[in-house]
Order: C-alpha cells, then sequence, then structure tokens
C-alpha cells in the first residue's frame, strides 16, 4: 500500500537569541595567536602532519581575521582542536552561557535512522518522528558538514553529531539555518512528512547542558521536564534510568547487573564512586549465594577518573571467581576512563570476558588529563591534553605516559564487542533492552 504524505510548514515560536557585541578584529588575532604560541604549545595528542595542518589554518585565520561574535571564533577554535583527531582534545563550548542555543527538539541515531526522542512542550508531537532533512540536506550530508568541529572518531562523531546539529548558531554556520530559523523535515509515526522551522527553544531544555546521551536517551530531569518518547511507559528499562555512578540490581538467575554512568562523582563527594563500589561488592560477597556472573553496563559512561575502580575490576573478577564470567555493555558514549574500565576487567578475567553492544567511542590509546586554558580577550576556554595512554598494547614511555597508566596498565589488544547489537527505536520505545537480554542470556547459558 502506498501511502500519502501530507506536506505542511508550520513555524515553531522562536525564541530568536540576543546578538552579543562581536570582538573587534584585534581582540580576534590576540586569541588566535595565543591559541596558535600558548595553547598549540602545550597540547600533545597532535600528530607531526595534523599539527601542520592545525598550525597553517591558525594561520590562515589570523591574516582574514575581522570583528566576530564569541560564538563563531568558538567555532573557529573548536575546528583547531578537532584536527588532532583526538577526543579529549576538545572544549565544552555548548555549556558556555549564551554562546549556542539549542533547538526544542533532542534525537539519536537508531538503526531506523535520527528519532526525536525529546521535544519543547510546543513541539511534542514530533516525539518519535524520523528527521529526513534539515535545511534542504538529508541527515547524512549535515552529518558530513558539521564534522570539522568534532575531535575523535567516527564512533565519537555519530554519537556528538545530535547536539551539533541542534544548535541553530552551528545549523548556521554549516549553511542549514538563516535568520535563526533552520527548516526540518519529519517522517511522523503516521507516515505523514511535516516541515518545520525551527529556531531556539522557547525556554531551555533542563537536560540541555548535559551529555549527548543524558539529552537524548534518559525522560526527565529538572522541574519542568521536556516531554520525552518514553514517558509512556510505567517502569523505565534499566539502562536508562536515572543518572547514577553506580547502581546494582540483582537480574533472574542470579546474575549481578551494574550500571555506571560516572566514573567522577556528581556530588562534592569526592569519594562517592568508591564508597558506591564498595557497598556493591560487599552486598554481593555477604549474599547467600555469590553470583557467577556480572554484567557491567557502560554504554552511557562518558568516563571520569579511572584511579577510582582500579580495585573494583580486579574485586570483581574475583568475585566471580575462575569459573564465572563478566559480561560488558559499551556503545558509542563509552569513553575514556569507562574504557580503562573495560580493559581492566577483561585483563582481569583472562578470558571470561564477554563485550557486547556497541563500539565504544575511542580507540584503546589516546592522549587525556591536561587542563584548560581561557584565551585573553574573549575568554573562551581551550583545553590540552598531555597525558597519553595505552590499553591495548600497555603504555611504558615515560615522556609521554600518563604515569597511572604505567603502573596501573594493561596490554588487553583490542574492547571490540565480541558480539554487535543496537538497540532499535522501535525496542527503545517498547521498553525493550535487547543487548541487556543477550548478556543475559549468555549468562544463564554458561552456568
Amino acid at each position: 500500500m502506498i501511502r500519502i504524505l501530507l506536506i505542511s510548514v508550520l513555524a515553531c515560536s522562536i525564541a530568536t537569541p540576543a546578538r552579543s557585541e562581536p570582538l573587534p578584529a584585534t581582540a580576534v588575532i590576540q586569541d588566535l595567536t595565543y591559541t596558535r604560541d600558548v595553547w598549540a604549545a602545550k597540547d600533545r595528542s597532535f600528530s607531526p602532519e595534523a599539527r601542520t595542518k592545525m598550525l597553517a589554518f591558525l594561520a590562515k585565520e589570523i591574516l582574514q581575521a575581522h570583528p566576530m561574535e564569541r560564538t563563531d571564533l568558538a567555532l573557529i577554535l573548536a575546528q583547531a582542536q578537532a584536527m588532532s583527531g583526538n577526543n579529549h582534545t576538545q572544549s565544552d563550548y555548548f555549556n558556555e552561557p549564551d554562546l549556542f542555543h539549542g533547538v526544542p527538539i533532542s534525537f539519536w541515531f537508531f538503526p531506523e535512522g535520527a528519532m526525536v526522542t525529546r521535544a519543547h512542550s510546543s513541539q511534542a508531537d514530533l516525539l518519535g518522528a524520523k528527521i529526513l532533512r534539515i535545511g534542504g540536506v538529508s541527515v547524512a550530508d549535515a552529518g558530513v558538514r558539521v564534522a570539522k568541529y568534532i575531535a575523535g572518531t567516527d564512533q565519537r562523531h555519530r554519537y556528538l553529531t545530535p547536539t551539533w546539529l541542534t544548535r541553530i548558531e552551528v545549523l548556521e554556520a554549516i549553511g542549514l539555518a538563516d535568520k535563526g530559523e533552520a527548516n526540518f523535515e519529519f517522517q511522523l509515526s503516521d507516515g505523514n512528512v511535516v516541515t518545520r522551522a525551527l529556531g531556539a527553544a522557547p525556554t531551555p531544555d533542563p537536560a540541555g547542558a548535559s551529555p549527548t546521551w543524558r539529552q537524548s536517551m534518559v525522560p526527565g530531569k529538572g522541574p519542568n521536564p521536556w516531554p520525552h518518547v518514553l514517558d509512556h511507559l510505567a517502569t523505565l528499562p534499566l539502562s536508562v534510568q536515572a543518572p547514577d555512578e553506580f547502581a546494582a540490581s540483582t537480574l533472574n538467575g542470579g546474575a549481578l547487573y551494574v550500571r555506571s554512568n560516572s566514573l567522577s562523582p556528581y556530588t562534592d563527594d569526592a569519594y562517592a564512586v568508591q564508597i558506591k563500589a564498595y557497598s556493591i561488592m560487599e552486598r554481593a560477597f555477604k549474599a547467600a549465594h555469590p553470583p557467577a556472573a556480572v554484567i557491567v553496563d557502560l554504554r552511557y559512561n562518558g568516563g571520569g577518573n579511572f584511579l577510582n575502580i582500579t580495585n573494583f575490576a580486579t574485586e570483581i573478577a574475583g568475585l566471580v571467581g575462575p569459573r564465572g564470567h563478566v559480561y560488558v555493555i559499551t556503545g558509542r558514549a563509552t569513553n575514556s576512563a569507562a574504557i580503562v574500565f573495560t580493559a581492566l576487567l577483561k585483563a582481569q578475567t583472562h578470558g571470561r570476558t564477554r563485550i557486547l553492544g556497541e563500539e565504544a567511542s575511542d580507540r584503546l590509546w589516546f592522549w587525556s588529563e591536561g587542563d584548560t586554558l581561557q584565551t585573553p580577550a574573549s575568554k573562551l576556554p581551550l583545553h590540552y591534553t598531555d597525558g597519553f595512554h595505552d590499553w591495548a598494547h600497555g603504555c611504558t614511555d615515560r615522556s609521554k605516559c600518563y604515569w597511572p597508566a604505567i603502573f596501573h596498565g594493561v596490554a588487553v589488544g583490542s574492547i571490540e564487542p565480541d558480539i554487535q547489537l543496537q538497540t532499535t527505536f522501535a525496542d527503545y520505545v517498547a521498553g525493550r533492552d535487547p543487548v541487556l537480554e543477550a548478556a543475559l542470556a549468555l549468562a544463564q547459558s554458561q552456568h
């Protein structure tokens, strides 16, 4: 049956972002020169070829400097950083006040396409819609245009692209928006096609300052959360429940499920991660029937301080014993210390760890650590990295390796998933988690 598609154009109630006073050309030159001479000298993540390209880019921008807003300068700095190809060599410009403004939707890439998962109440009918085009081009083409701003691997790009393509100033910079609005074409769940002119959301998304996975995949947050596609569920799947450094539960068959969304504390309690890990281990150890399998869900863990979990990784391996198994769930948001955690678990269990889900957000070798500078005129952040990690081959070079990576390092070769799995949008909306189901089925079949 051929469905007749209805084409409609509806303008959103647009809150036009206030324009700041442009920086004079002299201030732009000052900040770009600082970036070249100070920041670039400190950051160690660039290959010789990438450094030459980055320095040439900055030199060209200095020569053609002109008055511009801080937002435009931030995008130039983001391009320079992205040339490193290193995930951690990226400053957080989206949380700078009044620098970027989100449109009234969030989305996530599922096998079915770019699906709207959260929306301002004025656009609630778009929940569950598939984005077909932005500014007249396909979502894939829009992703190619925005890639120059995103540092890191292809998987990292896939993860962060939804945030970049929902900031109106970014869409203007890549030619997909004009005068504060962009035309988005959607296919609704009933098959009809609508086009909306979207500008900055009438009110900010309470989850808008959160990581991309939190903006897109987890409902709620704040006193007035935006409507979410999972709001109809009486109980959320374990993987998208309220973010927590560590949360644990016992699943059918006795497997211990451990979910972690951050390896640094969400609060001012510096020991929160270690305390929660200790509590999980104590309960499991004292249980009448200690688990023979542990499922560690890191698919929405962007990292933190891996020193918080070096003991926990060893303890998990000891908990399941010489015949027990560990199943680690990774995904496109799994990054930094969460990658290290995965490597440590694999190393500690000596062939008894299986990895399921999607590829992690980065390689096993990367530059991290460092510090954040501030440009003198615009006061924009510039993060640099100076500590190397290599959890594939081991890190031994004292001249560049982050010292804890030497003393706690392992060489696991790869953390590519043994079983590649993605959650479809249909499963996600229905509250099903096929990745966790697969991990649990493996745990039950091996014990």
